[in-house]
């Protein structure tokens, strides 16, 4: 993964797991991606993932797209 841009730290900031790994020929790996928003409505984030050896090894562009509607809040007696 491409360590994400300061500027876009704005709107979300979001962290992978694993950030780096191999993955052999034939086989595919699971990302797990979680997302905080720092701001409310629809989000589209930039995330660039290296796949060495491809692209003329220039980074895969990924969009993040979501909307944060804000916190759920429920009061109880």
């Amino acid at each position: 993964m491409v360590p994400q841009s300061e500027e876009s730290k704005v709107l979300a900031k979001y962290t992978v797991v694993p950030e780096y790994g191999v993955i052999d020929e034939r086989e595919s790996k699971e990302l797990e991606i979680t997302l905080i928003t720092c701001k409310l409505g629809e989000i589209t984030l930039p995330l660039y993932l290296n796949i060495v050896g491809t692209n003329n090894n220039q980074p895969c562009l990924l969009n993040i797209c979501a909307n944060s509607d804000g916190p759920k809040v429920t009061v109880t007696p």
